[in-house]
């Protein structure tokens, strides 16, 4: 189907509305597969929201409930808003997925740090009196 081109303000509009759903789902695409990458929680809550404003807008999912028509202008945009409503669809449960996948998983956190050694001026240190020998570390005297 030839999209650009059309006769009729109809047409044309159509037209408009099938692109932005297209522009709309792959942004949420593109945000989805950012977050999946980068483990973002913050990017996976923002495909889903410009996701839900994609779907206020143009009601994707109106696309399979329309009756068909003798008019072969009308047959090609049903169509295309089909094909357009059926990747919507595909790329909202993905973000759907990716993104419960992404709030279930173990938080990572960073190895603990070894123990501190003692320094290798502890003897030093001590004759100086500047730390207590005995201590497990090299702690200042007190006093």
């Amino acid at each position: 189907m030839q999209l650009l081109g059309m006769v009729g303000f109809g047409e044309g509009l159509w037209t408009q509305m099938i692109g932005e759903l297209c522009l709309g789902t792959f942004i949420v695409a593109v945000l989805t597969l950012v977050a999946l990458v980068r483990r973002s929680h913050a990017l996976a809550v923002a495909a889903l929201l410009v996701n839900v404003v994609v779907a206020l807008l143009y009601f994707p999912w109106q696309a399979f409930y329309v009756a068909s028509s003798d008019d072969t202008d009308r047959q090609s945009l049903l169509t295309a808003w089909q094909i357009a409503a059926t990747w919507w669809a595909g790329v909202s449960i993905a973000a759907v997925t990716i993104t419960l996948w992404l709030f279930a998983r173990a938080p990572q956190r960073s190895p603990k740090a070894p123990d501190a050694k003692p320094s290798k001026r502890l003897p030093e240190l001590a004759k100086a009196g500047l730390v207590d020998p005995g201590a497990a570390g090299d702690r200042p005297l007190e006093g």
